[in-house]
């Protein structure tokens, strides 16, 4: 079972890119074949010298021009899916459909990559999005096209076939192509992070004040983000757009606010969290995310029409905005804010962070994607040997999210698949922890080194509450696990 790598997803994306509906011109399709010649021998080129120097960082000059080519693919990608999701509505037919808003977009990405020099410097655990986003793509197009790879005989492969839309049945009158299905996940994928600056706002100050206090007293002026009056219409609309489902009464559809949702997004928003950010930035500037589509009471109704495009920017909105918010429960593995979860975790591999650039990297095995069962493995290779601290509160940040959004909830009991995924130090078959999730159950952690049978859910339950505080039973299992590490 080979591990998941840049170079294999970049390769297996060129060599079925005819599976990709959603290029709907034949000019943009033969760049992106083109471009992706490019950032394959450059990726190559990469990984030839991170082998060489067992070193996490590749060439400079390298890098400068992977990232050109990724920018100029992301840029590519994105326009094409706006026109898809377009070309697909039957009431926009004209050939005209500038993409108004894109520009925008665009330069705000580029700025966006330039500034995360900045981030790096003001959180020794900021790790790279640019790049980061561009994994995530491939990485979800990889998993829900590559059928034979994860099927199983007793679970159906999770693909863009049966990824849910809306709680109606396919033969509805809201049905979505797999061009659109597709679109939709370039979308999500490629912009879910834009919103990363704002979040960080209050660090870069925090780093700013410190640096300045050895200049002695000065008139410091933090550099603030707060929503502007007249924004508020705007931000308004958002919440209640993407915190709205569809009902149909009769013949006709309406939209409802879910109070839940609303509450749980308000309370992102308040915070800055870079999902819901990144949300207001589509919705501010792409001309298509302007033209939504709304009910606003019951005697607005909507067509068939009108509906499905209010479904589609509803799911591509929300599921950006949900993919940071441990507010938000999950019920469904083949959903696209579920898809976009798993997808954002799961890429770690080649994607370090300030404190930890030559330290180690991450190799991550898909075992099963299926409907009924989700497992994966992530093997930790570190060159210093186990340092069982930091890994021990690393993983209880991914446990605690895990625990988050399988928790029980309504309707929680229609949950009904397993999610298990085991961590692994410098070997495969060197297992640290195993993590699993059954229907109907409270997740069940165990430490194999230490003990097969002994759950230690309450321990990370304890110390997740108590926020990450280092206490006697932390040093007692920490101690434990180095004793039998050094056994073997």
């Amino acid at each position: 079972m080979n591990s998941i790598n840049d170079l294999d997803l970049l390769k297996f994306f060129k060599n079925n890119i005819d599976k990709a509906k959603f290029f709907s011109r034949k000019k943009y399709k033969h760049d992106v074949v083109e471009i992706l010649k490019e950032i394959i021998i450059l990726t190559q080129k990469a990984e030839d010298f991170r082998e060489k120097r067992k070193k996490f960082n590749p060439i400079p000059q390298e890098i400068k021009k992977r990232l050109q080519k990724i920018q100029i693919l992301w840029h590519n990608l994105l326009r094409e899916a706006i026109y898809s999701l377009r070309d697909e509505d039957d009431s926009d037919t004209q050939d005209f459909k500038e993409d108004f808003g894109m520009v925008e977009i665009i330069n705000y990405f580029n700025s966006f990559t330039e500034f995360e020099e900045i981030l790096y410097g003001s959180d020794r655990y900021y790790r790279d999005h640019s790049l980061h986003v561009i994994r995530v793509f491939l990485l979800g197009y990889y998993l829900l096209i590559k059928h034979e790879k994860f099927n199983s005989l007793s679970d159906k492969q999770i693909s863009f076939d049966n990824i849910r839309v809306a709680n109606w049945n396919e033969s509805s009158d809201l049905y979505l192509s797999i061009k659109e299905r597709q679109a939709i996940w370039v979308i999500i994928s490629l912009t879910h992070d834009l919103g990363y600056p704002i979040e960080k706002m209050d660090r870069i100050n925090q780093k700013i004040k410190e640096i300045m206090t050895y200049y002695g007293a000065s008139n410091k002026l933090d550099i603030n983000y707060q929503i502007p009056i007249q924004n508020l219409n705007l931000n308004n609309f958002l919440l209640n757009f993407i915190s709205s489902k569809l009902i149909k009464k009769e013949e006709n559809y309406f939209t409802v606010i879910q109070n839940k949702y609303y509450i749980k997004n308000s309370n992102a928003f308040e915070n800055y969290k870079h999902g819901i950010m990144s949300s207001l930035l589509l919705l501010r500037f792409l001309t298509y995310f302007k033209e939504s589509d709304y009910s606003n009471t019951f005697l607005d109704q909507l067509s068939i029409r009108d509906a499905k495009q209010f479904l589609i920017r509803r799911i591509i909105l929300r599921s950006i905005a949900s993919h940071d918010n441990d507010d938000i429960y999950y019920i469904f593995p083949n959903d696209f804010s579920f898809l976009l979860v798993l997808c954002d975790d799961l890429q770690e591999w080649n994607r370090p962070s300030k404190s930890s650039i030559h330290q180690f990297n991450r190799k991550i095995y898909i075992k099963n994607f299926g409907q009924k069962r989700i497992e994966f493995q992530i093997n930790i290779e570190h060159s210093d040997g186990a340092n069982f601290e930091d890994l021990i509160i690393n993983l209880a940040r991914k446990i605690k999210h895990y625990i988050m959004i399988f928790r029980s909830a309504p309707d929680s009991d229609k949950r009904d698949f397993a999610f298990i995924f085991s961590i692994s130090f410098n070997s495969e078959s060197f297992n640290i922890l195993n993590f699993e999730y059954l229907p109907n159950n409270e997740p069940r952690i165990t430490f194999p080194l230490i003990s097969e049978k002994k759950d230690f859910f309450n321990f990370f339950k304890v110390f997740i509450e108590n926020n990450y505080s280092i206490n006697r039973d932390f040093h007692k299992l920490i101690e434990r696990l180095k004793e039998e590490y050094q056994k073997i």
